[in-house]
Order: structure tokens, then C-alpha cells, then sequence
């Protein structure tokens, strides 16, 4: 459940930094759904098409020197087992599963 939170959070922040930028108006949709044992969060929202499963990798290197951007993202993908996006009549649709069966996701040499 916390991994789908910070997935909702990120998602929110990206929506509020990047393509509604001041933009009190704009909305976005989430749908929850859970079968066998697989959360898909579905977002969904008008504005140009942008396909983040074709964003570029984060390069490793210290906080300092890092550009700011691209770690929503990679967080996002981080924390889920499949992502999947469509663009149709001026809505994007992202559609982001989380596997609940298999865990933990954390690296075992972390533990």
C-alpha cells in the first residue's frame, strides 16, 4: 500500500510541476482496481501527449550534481511491476501495476 501512496504522490507532483504548472483548473482521474493479486492504478488526464515509459534513465551521481526532473519517474517505475501508456482523443492515460504477492522489492543486501 505505501509504495501505491508514493506512486499516487509522485504522479500528483509530476501533474502539478510539469504540465499544470499554475493551473488551479486542471484535474486528473485515478482508478484502483486489485485481481489476483496485482494493483493497477490507471491516471488519467487531458493535455498533450507525453509518453513517460520513453524517458531516458537516470545517470547515478551525487544529489549535488544532479538536474532537477526525471526522479518522479524513476521512482515510479522503481516501485511498480509494469507500466503502460496511451494517448487517445487528448487524454493520456498511464496505467501502472503493483505486484502485491511478490515482496519485498527492496534489495535483499539492503535488509
Amino acid at each position: 500500500m505505501f509504495d501505491c501512496c508514493t506512486i499516487i504522490d509522485e504522479f500528483h507532483a509530476n501533474m502539478r510541476h510539469h504540465v499544470a504548472k499554475g493551473d488551479e483548473a486542471f484535474r486528473w482521474w485515478l482508478g484502483v482496481d486489485h485481481q489476483g493479486g496485482v494493483i493497477r492504478l490507471t491516471f488519467q488526464y487531458t493535455g498533450p501527449c507525453f509518453d513517460p515509459t520513453q524517458v531516458r534513465d537516470i545517470m547515478p551521481q551525487s544529489i549535488e550534481h544532479r538536474r532537477i526532473g526525471g526522479l518522479g519517474l524513476a521512482l515510479i517505475s522503481q516501485l511498480s511491476d509494469r507500466i503502460d501508456y496511451s494517448y487517445h482523443s487528448g487524454v493520456n492515460t498511464l496505467s501502472v501495476d503493483v505486484n502485491t504477492v511478490e515482496f519485498p522489492k527492496e534489495d535483499e543486501s539492503c535488509l
